[in-house]
């Protein structure tokens, strides 16, 4: 297994110094940052048509099991 030696990131170094408070903001920010771009995850060709038959698929034939009120009223009743 190959060692990898982490370079030094004086970004990231500032970073982890902050506030907690602060390192939150900062992911945060990040993460908008992501979510606005045009297209954060491309897919080739075959991974969209895998993803469109996976969808297919589902609406097709929904998975099985309880709906969710019937899973928390099942949680929530009293057992003997």
């Amino acid at each position: 297994m190959p060692n990898f030696i982490a370079m030094p990131d004086p970004h990231l170094d500032d970073l982890l110094r902050r506030s907690l408070p602060e390192r939150l903001e900062a992911i945060d920010r990040l993460w908008d940052s992501i979510g606005s771009s045009a297209d954060p995850f491309p897919l080739s060709d075959p991974e969209h048509a895998e993803l469109d038959r996976r969808i297919a698929d589902d609406e097709a034939e929904p998975p099985g099991g309880p709906t969710w009120d019937e899973f928390r009223n099942d949680l929530e009743s009293p057992k003997p």
